[in-house]
């Protein structure tokens, strides 16, 4: 007899059905028809069905018929009076159907006014076979107490209501129990009751600071892109640049001949008139005399030389002095005769 079943040992969920198909042939190959198929195990013993045309046996077992959850051992026995009696063992380990507690929303986070009444609601969805859970009992916990969510309208929603809610941040532990066929993991729901007066949450505060800042960094990043990398030289080469464009004419800082030579006159004034400043002498005392030093720049030796040094910078002084003065008196005629 040999065991055609895909695999000898197999998980199903509570529910599913388990198909069992075996194959009972000499040892030549060919099937033994008509013979007694059979299987046993402590909870249920079945025969299987026979099938000529594709001389096989077969038999559909759904894991609710006397199948317990966990492992359970099954023996297939064959047998016909002309062949001795064949054996095949199969283990089939049963678990029970996954069940998530989840809310309306898909969000675990609740934000209530203080005061306000809160309506919590949960469902139970079957991840197994798809389809929401009802007749359950459905039970929450908190720091102020506990309660049950009840399904009203039997259509698997769970709820219940909450009267003034206080101010705080508070977790309710949601539990459920269907049957001893589900696996349902608890909950965690947070509800924040949030006062009147109270300042924005703080991820919403980080939120704006975030984005302000990646603000100020996109604008940095652009200015720099288009104007800060490039040298300040560069820069005013490709604004004037830009200005050649325009249909006006940009205006220069040009001055008026008057006011540029009265400049000059003042600047060569300025030169001379630092050639004939002279040191006032310096007195020392020497014991009980007082000696006066001459200027740095003469010699005690030479007093006649040094007069004459200073008369001829005058002089030369005086006759600039002179020449800038006609310059100007002949450009502001000019520019009245013009």
């Amino acid at each position: 007899m040999d065991n055609l079943t895909l695999d000898p040992s197999i998980e199903l969920v509570y529910g599913e059905d388990l198909n069992i198909t075996i194959k009972y042939a000499d040892l030549n190959g060919f099937h033994i028809p008509n013979a007694t198929v059979r299987l046993i195990s402590e909870g249920v013993t079945r025969d299987l069905n026979e099938s000529l045309s594709l001389e096989q046996f077969t038999l559909i077992l759904n894991t609710t018929e006397r199948l317990v959850i966990g492992v359970n051992l099954l023996t297939i026995e064959a047998q016909e009076p002309n062949f001795l009696t064949g054996y095949a063992f199969l283990r089939v380990t049963v678990r029970k159907v996954n069940v998530e507690i989840g809310t309306l929303t898909g969000s675990n986070t609740v934000e209530i006014r203080t005061g306000n009444d809160v309506t919590i609601r949960v469902n139970l969805k079957n991840t197994d076979f798809e389809g929401l859970i009802t007749g359950a009992i459905v039970t929450y916990t908190w720091e102020n107490g506990d309660g049950i969510l009840t399904d009203a309208n039997n259509d698997g929603v769970y709820e219940t209501t909450l009267k003034s809610f206080p101010n705080g941040t508070y977790t309710f532990e949601v539990s459920a129990f269907a049957g001893d066929e589900y696996f349902i993991e608890d909950y965690a729901l947070i509800i924040i009751g949030i006062s009147e007066t109270a300042g924005p949450p703080i991820f919403q505060i980080l939120a704006l600071i975030s984005a302000v800042i990646i603000a100020g960094l996109a604008s940095y990043l652009y200015v720099y892109q288009k104007y800060l990398r490039f040298p300040k030289a560069v820069r005013k080469v490709r604004k004037y640049r830009k200005s050649l464009k325009r249909k006006t004419v940009p205006s220069p800082n040009i001055i008026g001949r008057e006011k540029a030579i009265n400049s000059l006159y003042k600047e060569e004034l300025h030169k001379t008139s630092n050639i004939l400043k002279v040191k006032p002498p310096v007195s020392r005392a020497k014991g009980s005399l007082i000696e006066k030093l001459p200027p740095r720049y003469t010699q005690v030796s030479e007093p006649k030389k040094l007069k004459l040094e200073t008369d001829t910078l005058i002089d030369k002084s005086l006759e600039k002095k002179a020449e800038l003065d006609k310059l100007v008196n002949d450009t502001l005629e000019n520019g009245e005769n013009s």
